[in-house]
């Protein structure tokens, strides 16, 4: 397996044990890219040919108040197939206020367990330009295809509202 890690990304959450925040849930902060991953038992077969594209959460700061698991800045995780031979990498979506708090080195609007988010338009739609938002997998295909270029600024509620009709 040949693995290639990503600088890393600041990130000022602590340890916690809140269920969401650890065990199987704990963020993921690396970003890496992974080819010719081991095949633990079998083969896979060598017609497929696709990836598999999933959507996740990882929280990358501490909350300003409460944790709710939504919280989290969106993170793409892509496993390809070709060849009977598999590849990973993921990337955090850096939207612009992921780099805003990447420059400030913390979280800079509160979450979705907040009551003073809840009541705040303004709040919410900050929330919302930076962390994953609660939706179906953007992209699940086995199907032949070219390797997929993602567009962060293209990912808008409309896009997302279009592509599930």
């Amino acid at each position: 397996m040949k693995l290639e890690r990503l600088p890393p990304i600041k990130s000022s959450l602590q340890r916690s044990n809140h269920p969401y925040l650890s065990g199987a849930w704990t963020p993921q902060h690396e970003e890496v890219s992974a080819w010719d991953l081991e095949v633990i038992e079998g083969t896979i077969p060598a017609d497929i040919d696709g990836i598999y594209l999933r959507n996740t959460e990882n929280q990358v700061h501490q909350p300003l108040g409460r944790h709710h698991p939504f919280d989290g800045d969106a993170m793409l995780h892509q496993i390809s197939f070709e060849g009977g031979v598999a590849s990973y990498r993921n990337r955090f979506v850096r939207t612009r206020c992921f780099e805003a708090e990447q420059i400030a080195g913390g979280s800079l609007w509160g979450g979705l367990a907040d009551p003073w988010a809840r009541r705040s338009d303004q709040a919410l739609a900050r929330m919302a330009a930076s962390r994953t938002m609660p939706a179906p997998t953007l992209l699940c295909t086995l199907a032949k295809r070219s390797q997929p270029s993602i567009n962060a600024a293209s990912l808008t509620r409309s896009t997302l509202k279009r592509s599930t009709n």
